[in-house]
């Protein structure tokens, strides 16, 4: 991306952005928004995950955080 910021308002994708609103109001919990134009996942989709990835996500559920594999939740 050459240095440049992404604008998620120009994005392509932004059609599935406004389709996790619905999803959302429906009661399911959405599994990710984006916040100044990264795509921060919540907890309820690592959980969906199933394990954590090890990336250091600020939503990461599973003990220890931030353990690639770990499966145990907080």
């Amino acid at each position: 991306m050459n240095g440049e910021r992404h604008d998620p308002r120009s994005d392509p994708r932004a059609e599935v952005v406004a389709g996790q609103v619905p999803a959302a109001a429906a009661g399911d919990a959405p599994h990710w928004y984006l916040e100044n134009g990264f795509v921060v996942f919540t907890a309820a989709h690592h959980l969906a995950r199933g394990s954590c990835c090890g990336s250091g996500c600020r939503h990461c559920p599973f003990d220890p955080p931030h353990a690639a594999g770990g499966t145990k939740v907080r």
